[in-house]
């Protein structure tokens, strides 16, 4: 399922990437934040495994984090802390956790025992730092392991970054390959998501989430009533499938309009829902719902109309997106 970089093999100066027969060190040292911990993060720890007996592994403080995309959303230390530890033991890594409040950590540290890097592909540049901070503090520079990263399907890199950004799961399945073709529920999947997928509310609880969709005539005109702010919305002008007459939904001026046939996500629907804000829909659009869930970022919330029910506000989050992409894989 996954694609190692082709280009794994690199030699320059003290740079190697092919692990060797036997552990060349006592102790090696590796950092980074370790969010959400994925499948690229457990083969950066067994491949720092190869090269050394026992792993000083580094994790950063959140200051270190500020100019990450989507800083909001990533873990506390402690949490991605538990998730490194859990990994190392179940797979009997001996290894020591620190926290990392600056880049360098112990390796500037003349009573430090590391005696080699492990770095990804994507901050060697850390490295080439460490080193030079050593080598102006006549320390010799460590020689430095380079791991190539791990790839999804489609060729991009598995990170903590995507995986906040709702496009990827911890193990690396891209969420929108699901919608490569028109999708035609089975009744099984209509009946499930018919059910209220979140909780029901008298108003958005808060505002404070990176985005807010709206999916529904009378959820979307409940929202411009109230000046309620939204990012994106989807309407076609019918409440349980009777003409909906209010002058000011029938006065919107959407972005595009799209067919999607009832009981369906259709590629027209899915590519505007990836580029337009405010969509009205030619057949049926309740099921938007369910496409947004697998578009957008963790933390977006989507409020939706639930017969005789009341407004839905549904949280985006790692578990429901799981969910309904394994019912939608069924």
């Amino acid at each position: 399922m996954f694609r190692k970089n082709t280009n794994s093999i690199l030699k320059i100066g003290l740079y190697y990437t092919i692990p060797p027969m036997r552990k060349l060190y006592e102790i090696v040292g590796l950092g980074g934040t370790f969010d959400r911990f994925h499948v690229g993060h457990e083969h950066f720890i067994k491949f720092a495994s190869q090269f050394g007996q026992h792993l000083h592994i580094g994790i950063t403080h959140s200051k270190l984090t500020q100019a990450k995309h989507l800083v909001e959303l990533i873990e506390p230390y402690e949490t991605r802390k538990r998730a490194v530890v859990k990994f190392c033991k179940a797979h009997q890594i001996s290894a020591s956790i620190n926290q990392l409040t600056d880049i360098y950590g112990p390796t500037i540290d003349e009573k430090s025992k590391i005696k080699a890097l492990v770095v990804t592909e994507d901050t060697v540049m850390g490295a080439n730092k460490i080193n030079q901070a050593r080598q102006a503090m006549d320390m010799y520079q460590f020689p430095v392991q380079v791991c190539p990263l791990l790839k999804d399907q489609t060729g991009k890199i598995i990170s903590s970054e995507r995986i906040r950004a709702g496009k990827i799961n911890r193990v690396g399945e891209v969420y929108q390959q699901i919608f490569n073709k028109n999708l035609v529920l089975t009744e099984n999947q209509r009946q499930f998501f018919s059910q209220p997928q979140g909780e029901i509310v008298d108003q958005p609880k808060s505002q404070d989430s990176t985005l807010i969709c709206v999916v529904g005539d009378h959820s979307l005109e409940k929202f411009i009533k109230n000046k309620w702010p939204y990012d994106l919305a989807v309407y076609d002008l019918k409440e349980q499938r009777q003409i909906v007459k209010s002058s000011t939904l029938i006065n919107l001026n959407p972005d595009i309009t799209v067919k999607n046939p009832a009981g369906s996500i259709s590629l027209e629907l899915i590519q505007a829902l990836t580029v337009h804000k405010l969509i009205f829909v030619e057949g049926e659009e309740d099921l938007a719902t369910v496409a947004l869930m697998l578009l957008l970022s963790l933390g977006s919330k989507i409020y939706y109309g639930q017969p005789n029910q009341g407004l839905i506000q549904m949280e985006i989050t790692e578990e429901k997106k799981d969910q309904f992409y394994q019912i939608l894989n069924t």
